[in-house]
């Protein structure tokens, strides 16, 4: 039995938030196929399938279309729906390369109401590829990512980003806080959260920024802040932090 105080931490949620769970187990019928999802590129395309096999042959899939149920966590956490989500027509994975290096990123749509939901996702031949649980709220708001002053979390892989023309690595600022200070035709500057000086990265802005994912306020969180933060905690058979703080974690 261990006890941890919770850190005080501002209000802050990133605008998809994923846990998720890779779904392969003693009784998948297809242990060749190596499958699951986790973080995109960016936040313009926040989720990305990871696919590879160690299989002789090759496989060939079709992503444009894909449906996941929305199943409610508790029946009073939201109501049943579906979701869409949608990739590249054509992906062919080559023979025993089990070990995918690269995201296929994907768009996600649903119109479920605000909730918190177990989702169901399935490849178009009906194998399963895994199971997340997902909240939804759409009076979270995403924030304007080219307005000077909002803040990412950096949580990709490596994004091209610069200090004094050295580039940093995905490990140096993995989980980091970064603040957009200017944005111009041929790139964008940064302050981050344990970098001294500038951070700069270059390229032509679109709606979002490669491995940053922008945090918005969330009303909800102040609730857990209210009654968790300063007081004990206590966990039965070890305690797992799942999510990814922008300070060090204090245990896990």
């Amino acid at each position: 039995m261990t006890q941890h105080r919770p850190r005080a931490r501002t209000a802050h949620c990133l605008f998809l938030g994923l846990a998720l769970c890779v779904a392969a187990g003693a009784q998948d019928p297809d242990r060749d196929l190596t499958r699951y999802l986790d973080l995109g590129p960016s936040a313009a395309r926040p989720l990305a399938l990871f696919l590879g096999t160690s299989g002789a042959q090759g496989r060939r899939y079709d992503l444009s279309r894909l449906t996941a149920t929305l199943a409610p966590v508790t029946p009073a956490s939201g109501q049943a729906s579906t979701a869409s989500l949608s990739g590249p027509a054509e992906v062919q994975l080559a023979p025993q390369a089990p070990y995918p290096r690269q995201g296929i990123p994907l768009t996600f749509r649903t119109n479920a109401p605000a909730g918190v939901y177990r989702t169901d996702l399935r490849l178009p031949d009906g194998l399963h590829v895994a199971s997340l649980t997902l909240a939804l709220n759409p009076q979270v708001k995403r924030p304007d990512a080219l307005k000077p002053g909002t803040q990412f979390l950096h949580l990709g892989g490596d994004g091209g980003y610069t200090r004094s023309g050295q580039p940093l690595t995905h490990a140096a600022l993995q989980g980091r806080l970064f603040t957009l200070q200017a944005v111009t035709a041929s790139g964008a500057t940064f302050q981050v959260e344990g970098v001294s000086g500038e951070v700069q990265w270059r390229g032509q802005p679109g709606d979002a920024f490669p491995a940053l994912f922008p945090v918005a306020p969330d009303p909800t969180l102040d609730i857990f802040r209210k009654t968790l933060v300063g007081r004990p905690v206590w966990a039965y058979g070890g305690l797992n932090v799942s999510c990814r703080m922008t300070g060090r974690p204090t245990a896990r």
